[in-house]
């Protein structure tokens, strides 16, 4: 993180700001899909079959957030893994059908996640 001067208050951190300004992306029926640090924070998923997602490698990710939206028909499962495929040390990492997560790295060592039902309103 880097300040323009000790009397400015605010903080720039080039790894916020690169990820959040990439916008969103679709990965359609991805099997089995392994994320890099260039991915945008923004992912929908349309899987047709219960699919594995990892995330990047957590000592080079740092700082990084995702927000993954399944949008799949059918009631198939997105399974946010470890860059390594294994379970996240922290939170819910299963996406069922309709549900979006939040999946952060906020110190190089572990993923976090938190999951929940992304539901429509009327006008």
């Amino acid at each position: 993180m880097t300040r323009p001067t000790l009397e400015n208050a605010d903080i720039y951190d080039s790894t916020w700001w690169r990820a959040w300004t990439n916008g969103q992306d679709l990965l359609g029926d991805a099997v089995n899909f392994n994320l890099s640090n260039l991915h945008p924070p923004i992912i929908l998923i349309t899987p047709t079959a219960a699919r594995n997602l990892r995330l990047p490698p957590e000592a080079t990710s740092k700082g990084l957030c995702f927000i993954l939206i399944n949008g799949a028909a059918g009631a198939f499962t997105v399974t946010v893994q470890t860059s390594a495929g294994g379970a996240l040390g922290f939170g819910a990492a299963a996406l069922a059908q309709n549900q979006m997560g939040l999946f952060v790295n906020p110190d190089g060592v572990a993923w976090r996640g938190m999951v929940a039902a992304a539901t429509r309103t009327s006008p």
